[in-house]
């Protein structure tokens, strides 16, 4: 049962945070900031001049927002506009960062911003704007012409569609065997986050040489400021290793990839088959309506049902924690805490209330972890959710190593079981929202089918099903500071709420353990 505490506080959120009086009261410019209209007069005059009467602004999208730990905020606008000496519309994303002084906005658009746009050349999508970097002094906000980053500088050259295929002719296999050759390559944005990560899609059309006939081929690019790139290299290689062996859990796929190169921070894969199954398969599932049976509901177009694939993405797990590859940085429940403690900090200036409350349920968890000894580190994924496990209907895929670590294997586990309970309950209708019973019969598939794949190697049941309750709770703590960060008032709700509740589980737990204890 939710406290009246929680409650009242939960109430007091806004849905709309960047316009919130939390908000407005701490960084007032926010609000105008995320005023569409307001924002897409600004724009036309930083960006294309107040005077232009070829090109204009018709509609501007703010969005994507961050509050970083320095307490600036990135955010993005998707802008559509007007060309009218051709009589067509274009769509371009303009990147934004809001500083707190104007000196240091104007400094990062000298030293960071304006070098970059040295190397962009003739570029066409820069060509429409008179100035492709900006500055509002009034709002204190540097504006870029995207693929202008700075916090991403080498993607303007990880988007510069000839560089690309000078790249994909020394690497692409086909292109080396001769049996295809380039004529065309084309970029679209996969994902674009708030920070230092971006994957693009390249999507490459050519002529299948020996009958001359036209094909296109589709290779995947990872650019991010870390180079994490390069150790995916080896831990591709190793996984294929391991995937040969006729004893895994499952064998599933991995990308193929084509090379990574660090002067671009660009990591070259080729795609894989399917696509992630969840939500497609939580809206038509039968569990809600009537006694949960094993093997109901819908199929997906992979021929699984919901509890298929939650049984697959067990296996995986599983499969990975017994590869024995010891590639990737130990990360222990220690440094998650410390962690979580540092990301905190930044609550403390906006928001004091949700910061108490936070460090309040992490000395908990600290205490509540101290009932189950630590468990040996094995190779891990580091970020396994849902969105990272396709299917097709010859199998399942993984994807984005960028987070491969040395961990407990509970924390793929808790990782996995928080994701999947929060998208249940933001993802389901909401006039018919799923039984409490349903929610726990998809955690409990899950983490069963790994206890059951994993039995030869983990001896102890229980110390497993409570280190993987402790890895859920860090989760969804790390889960409600990214839903302010990125000012989401809805989904911080939906997070308090189910991570009040996951806690008041393990108060319980914890009572009944002190109990029979003494």
């Amino acid at each position: 049962m939710t406290s009246p505490a929680i409650v009242k506080f939960i109430e007091s959120l806004d849905s709309n945070l960047p316009r919130s009086v939390i908000f407005q009261k701490n960084i007032p410019l926010l609000a105008e900031a995320f005023h569409a209209d307001e924002m897409r007069q600004i724009l036309q005059n930083a960006l294309f001049g107040p005077n232009n009467d070829r090109y204009s602004i018709v509609s501007c999208a703010p969005g994507k927002a961050l509050y970083l730990p320095d307490h600036i905020i990135n955010m993005q606008y998707q802008l559509k506009v007007l060309d009218k000496e051709k009589e067509q519309t274009s769509t371009t994303l303009i990147n934004a960062r809001l500083f707190q002084d104007v000196s240091r906005c104007k400094m990062y658009i000298d030293d960071t911003l304006s070098p970059i746009v040295a190397r962009m050349n003739d570029r066409a999508e820069i060509k429409p704007f008179t100035s492709p970097v900006a500055m509002v002094d009034h709002l204190r906000m540097a504006l870029s012409v995207f693929p202008i980053d700075g916090i991403i500088p080498t993607l303007v050259e990880a988007t510069d569609p000839n560089k690309i295929a000078g790249i994909l002719a020394k690497t692409l296999p086909e292109v080396l065997s001769g049996e295809f050759l380039i004529k065309d390559v084309r970029l679209d944005l996969a994902h674009y986050g708030r920070y230092e990560r971006c994957v693009l899609r390249y999507s490459i059309d050519g002529i299948q040489s020996a009958i001359q006939t036209p094909r296109n081929m589709t290779v995947y690019g990872k650019v991010d400021v870390e180079g994490l790139g390069r150790l995916t290299l080896s831990i591709l290689d190793a996984l294929r290793e391991r995937l040969k062996d006729p004893d895994v859990p499952y064998r599933f796929r991995i990308p193929n990839a084509l090379g990574y190169f660090p002067d671009l921070k660009l990591l070259m894969m080729d795609a894989l088959p399917g696509k992630p199954f969840f939500k497609e398969l939580l809206k038509t599932w039968s569990g809600n309506k009537g006694p949960i049976r094993e093997n109901e509901g819908a199929l997906s177009q992979s021929g699984m049902t919901l509890e298929q694939a939650i049984r697959n993405c067990a296996l995986i797990a599983a499969t990975l924690h017994h590869s024995d590859i010891k590639l990737g940085p130990p990360k222990p429940l220690e440094m998650l805490f410390a962690q979580l403690r540092e990301e905190t900090k930044a609550l403390g200036r906006t928001f004091p209330e949700l910061r108490a409350l936070i460090e309040s349920w992490i000395n908990e968890i600290v205490a509540f972890s101290q009932t189950y000894p630590a468990m040996p580190l094995c190779f891990s994924h580091g970020d396994f959710t849902y969105t990272q496990l396709i299917f097709d209907e010859s199998g399942g895929g993984l994807v984005d190593f960028d987070s491969i670590c040395q961990a407990e294997p509970a924390q793929d586990l808790g990782h996995y079981l928080a994701y999947q309970r929060l998208n249940i309950i933001k993802d389901q209708d909401p006039n018919a929202p799923f039984a409490p019973e349903a929610i726990e019969h998809l955690c409990a598939l899950f983490l069963d089918t790994y206890i059951g794949a994993s039995k030869g190697w983990i001896s102890d049941e229980g110390l497993l099903r409570g280190r993987v309750a402790i890895y859920e709770l860090i989760t969804l703590i790390r889960l409600t500071l990214h839903s302010w960060e990125k000012m989401k008032g809805s989904r911080l709700r939906k997070t308090i709420l189910l991570l009040e509740e996951r806690v008041e589980c393990q108060r319980q737990i914890h009572r009944s353990i002190k109990d029979q204890a003494s």
